[in-house]
């Protein structure tokens, strides 16, 4: 069974395919959109937590 275009669950996914690829601005984009789609989706704290990541991660330090 295809799921819906508007699942907040497909966006979650797609946020977390594009997170391991290091995609990090769609990531945030496909876990907005499942918040958007449903308050409570998981992808709520997936987004916090990577903008946590990325406001931590030092580019000076590791971008050699």
């Amino acid at each position: 069974m295809l799921r819906d275009e508007q699942d907040d669950e497909v966006h979650f996914w797609m946020g977390n395919l594009r997170r391991q690829q290091n995609n990090f601005q769609q990531a945030l984009e496909q876990y907005a959109i499942a918040t958007e789609l449903n308050e409570e989706s998981p992808a709520r704290e997936a987004h916090a937590m990577l903008m946590d990541i990325l406001r931590f991660y030092d580019k000076e330090r590791y971008n050699v």
